[in-house]
């Protein structure tokens, strides 16, 4: 797994203290739709109306959401499950404290796009060609090669290659790439600008509650702030009442959050927004690592979420 280091990311996240009456906290994530609570409840004041200082902040690649943790650079991260379960396995000692979104099998947020002279159609068109992925083992590498390994091809004939979501569309458009595994906002602006076209719905291959993404802290600072992370929650319960019953205004949030023109912000597909994590659904991603040799450990999840 690809990890900056904590002086790295000091340099680029102010390191904050939380304080009982008005709690400031980072929240890291990267630049996609799945967070759409966190965006929401800065963007639509929701942080504030809980007494929380909450600021989303993009971190390019999610596999360096656990240093940035570490640090202190951020309080609070939003890593795929993958990301959180190796951290964890490399002893690392995260908590999940909320959930963020689960699959939604009717859902067309997640996808394979490849080059529209590549020539690929299938799985198997994939072998000894150049894929491009938002993090090296974190959740869509690991979906894409779930997929694989289920259409009898073997992951490591393909050559997967570390890109960060905004330049997916100038790594196919350049002929660096010959495919990409992606997800909106980027994947519909590629599709709308005629870069690509998608060979595949990932969405499709997984459990309807499959989490893509969820809420983790480092345990020490939930420890220490029982408070925060109770109002934390508070909010983003409402945020994800807000999306529900707010489609447009959360596209126009997730768009100023992430800086979306908008022709983009109009057709976003927002996701299926979930609060709360069960160890069922940790489960089936550490089955699914174990399958692909990830871990090392074996991982209870029942000990992964805070109560």
């Amino acid at each position: 797994m690809r990890i900056l280091s904590a002086a790295a990311f000091a340099a680029t996240f102010a390191i904050v203290s939380v304080q009982p009456a008005v709690a400031q906290i980072l929240i890291g994530g990267t630049p996609n739709a799945e967070q759409a609570t966190a965006m929401v409840a800065e963007q639509e004041g929701i942080f504030k109306k809980h007494g929380i200082d909450g600021q989303f902040k993009i971190i390019p690649i999610n596999p360096t959401i656990p240093a940035a943790l570490l640090s202190n650079s951020i309080q609070i991260g939003v890593p795929t499950p993958t990301t959180f379960l190796q951290a964890v396995d490399n002893g690392i000692d995260l908590i999940i404290i909320a959930g963020g979104s689960v699959n939604n099998p009717k859902g067309t947020g997640i996808g394979i796009v490849a080059r529209k002279d590549s020539g690929i159609k299938t799985a198997k068109d994939l072998v000894g060609k150049r894929v491009g992925a938002p993090g090296l083992n974190a959740v869509l590498h690991v979906m894409v090669r779930r997929w694989l390994m289920e259409q009898g091809v073997d992951p490591k004939s393909v050559n997967f290659i570390e890109a960060m979501f905004p330049v997916h569309g100038d790594l196919l458009k350049a002929g660096q790439i010959d495919a990409v595994v992606t997800a909106d906002p980027f994947l519909t602006r590629i599709k709308q600008s005629s870069d690509g076209e998608e060979i595949l719905n990932l969405v499709t291959t997984l459990p309807d509650d499959a989490p893509p993404v969820m809420y983790v802290t480092t345990r020490e600072w939930a420890q220490k702030n029982p408070g925060a992370i109770k109002t934390f929650r508070a909010a983003i319960e409402e945020a994800a009442a807000f999306i529900e019953a707010n489609p447009e205004k959360s596209r126009e949030a997730i768009g100023n959050a992430l800086k979306l023109p908008p022709a983009v912000v109009k057709t976003l597909t927002l996701p299926k927004v979930a609060t709360k994590i069960t160890p069922p659904q940790m489960a089936f991603w550490i089955d699914v690592m174990n399958k692909q040799k990830m871990l090392k450990t074996k991982l209870d999840p029942s000990d992964l979420i805070l109560p």
